[in-house]
Formats: C-alpha cells, sequence, structure tokens
C-alpha cells in the first residue's frame, strides 16, 4: 500500500467533522493548510469557502492532493522547517497531525506567523490519538517588532 492510499484510508477515522462545525466561519478566507498530505482536509475547508493553500514537502502525498482538482485550492511543496516566504496574506492557519513533529509548538507557531502576514488564525491541533484539540486566536500567539 502506498503512503497516500494510507493516509486516504485514515481520513475516515476521526471525527474531522465535529472540529469543523466548531470553527468560525472561514467562508472567503485564506487558509493555509500546513502538512496538506493528500488534501482531505484541504477538500473539507474549500466546502466550507475557503481558498487553501496546502502545504507539505511529500511529493506524494502533493500529488494525490493535486489530483483532486479543487477549484479553491492550491498545493506547494515546502519544509516547515525552513520558514518560506509564500508571498501570500493568510487569514488563518490549519495544521493537524503536523503539529506533532514540532516539539515546541508554540516558538513554531510564532515563527510562522511572525514570517507570514495573518489578518487573523485559527488553528487546530489534533496529536495522536487525536486527544488534544485546541482553537487559538491571533492573540494568542505574540508578534515580533
Amino acid at each position: 500500500m502506498s503512503l497516500a492510499s494510507d493516509y486516504k484510508r485514515q481520513f475516515h477515522w476521526r471525527d474531522w467533522l465535529t472540529m469543523f462545525d466548531a470553527m468560525p466561519s472561514i467562508q472567503g478566507q485564506t487558509v493555509l493548510d500546513l502538512g496538506c498530505g493528500v488534501g482531505d482536509l484541504a477538500a473539507e475547508l474549500v466546502a466550507r469557502g475557503a481558498l487553501v493553500i496546502g502545504i507539505d514537502m511529500n511529493e506524494e502525498l502533493l500529488c494525490e492532493a493535486r489530483s483532486r482538482q479543487l477549484s479553491s485550492a492550491e498545493f506547494r511543496t515546502c519544509d516547515l522547517r525552513s520558514l518560506p516566504d509564500l508571498g501570500i496574506a493568510a487569514d488563518g492557519l490549519w495544521c493537524s497531525f503536523t503539529a506533532a513533529y514540532f516539539p515546541d509548538l508554540p516558538t513554531a507557531l510564532t515563527a510562522w506567523t511572525r514570517r507570514w502576514s495573518f489578518a487573523g488564525a485559527a488553528m487546530a491541533r489534533c496529536s495522536w490519538p487525536c486527544a488534544a484539540r485546541a482553537w487559538a486566536k491571533p492573540a494568542a500567539w505574540p508578534r515580533g517588532a
């Protein structure tokens, strides 16, 4: 089984709809999907009216995400450790299992929000086995000068 097939199979193991239903409206907002994988969650964000920029460093997963041909989503290759300049301003941030790979997530979030322009943001963190869930607003993420 390929990694992409495994990721697609796992989507249904989690109660994503409950998380999405708890989110504020994202209609017309640009959301960065960090660690987008095969694009399952990007598709859910698009279905709720968001413009999504999915970011992942695995080309196999990105190929699968791009094959969905979501009209309001684009998928980019990127290593989040390098803090790339994406050339966009985003309204929100979605980060699920990728968050588990950053032992000091608050520091990573602060660095990302300093590097990227955010008008406002919401973040979902879902660590294995999907036990920790938290929402944060921009005020909770200190910005540098």
